[in-house]
């Protein structure tokens, strides 16, 4: 061991020396040396109140720092305060960054920004009242269709750039799925998201009312035998005209149950115990759902007992 220190600190300190020298002069040296350290600093906008900012605005800008290694290798981004850039005061045109605007340790220096400007342009600020429209997704079930649809507010206050909030028409919902929907609906839903330069102030959401109805179709039935109902003396009737033409209007699931041709008679119990004649007589339809109308088209006739009168 103890020829092995020797060895270590006796043997060639000549040339140990010389390498220690240079070592102590490297370190000199390079503490001069010229270093660059790339950083991120944020943007901060003060935004004007009459205008609308309407070009890409970048929340941060690179810079690359230079001065002594020493320094600049010591160096951290989050020594730097954020850039605040008054568009308050701003024309339209391009805005280039420069070194006044960073705050940088004593000896550091921006070398350069990227990118080394950002261009500006700018609209009027403007306000509208528009109607709140609600967007409506999927159908009723069968045998029904949409009715009233109202939002609550009916409008919305839109403040933005003049081009973006003098081209829009509505504010609209985001989606209402009213499928398979049988009864009315209440659903409280967000506005859809406006315009890019436009934004939507007061609310952000609208109470929307749907409304369903059954569907009411309307079927014709031609040549309709007339049937006479409540007498015993029907081998002595005479029906004039014999058939007529029927119209039902109701819901379209109700009609589809409706199996052949509707039944339409006539009431002859009232004249049954009558001298022979022509008396003239109100049709019905008989056998319908409550839910279903009918017209007659006549919606009377003619019903002759025995012997017309005179022959």
């Amino acid at each position: 061991m103890r020829e092995l220190l020797r060895r270590i600190f006796v043997e060639d300190w000549t040339l140990k020396l010389v390498a220690f020298a240079l070592a102590v002069l490297l370190f000199f040296v390079r503490s001069d040396w010229e270093a660059s350290a790339p950083a991120y600093v944020r943007l901060h906008y003060i935004y004007p109140e009459d205008r609308v900012v309407t070009s890409e605005l970048p929340g941060e800008v690179k810079i690359v720092v230079r001065g002594p290694w020493s320094r600049a290798n010591r160096f951290s981004e989050a020594e730097l305060d954020p850039i605040t850039i008054d568009l308050t005061r701003r024309d339209e045109g391009d805005l280039r960054f420069v070194e006044d605007m960073v705050r940088l340790p004593r000896g550091l220096r921006v070398g350069s920004f990227t990118p080394p400007s950002i261009h500006l342009s700018f609209e009027p600020k403007v306000e509208r009242m528009l109607p709140v429209q609600p967007v409506i997704e999927g159908e009723p079930a069968e045998g029904y269709r949409l009715g009233r649809v109202t939002a609550e507010p009916r409008t919305v206050r839109v403040v933005g750039a003049r081009s973006v909030v003098e081209s829009m028409r509505n504010a609209q919902t985001r989606p209402v799925r009213v499928t398979d929907l049988r009864s009315p609906l209440e659903a409280r839903v967000k506005l859809a998201p406006a315009p890019r330069f436009a934004r939507i102030v007061d609310t952000l959401d609208v109470l929307v009312r749907v409304e369903v109805e059954r569907t009411l179709v309307e079927r014709t039935y031609s040549n309709v035998q007339v049937t006479v109902t409540g007498s015993s003396r029907t081998g002595d009737i005479q029906v004039v005209p014999p058939v007529v033409e029927v119209v039902l209007r109701g819901p379209q699931l109700a009609l589809e149950r409706l199996q052949g041709t509707p039944e339409v008679a006539v009431d002859a119990s009232p004249e049954e115990h009558k001298p022979a004649g022509t008396y003239r007589k109100r049709l019905q339809v008989v056998n319908l759902p409550p839910d279903v109308a009918a017209e007659l088209r006549p919606d009377w006739v003619h019903l002759t007992i025995g012997r017309p009168p005179g022959k």
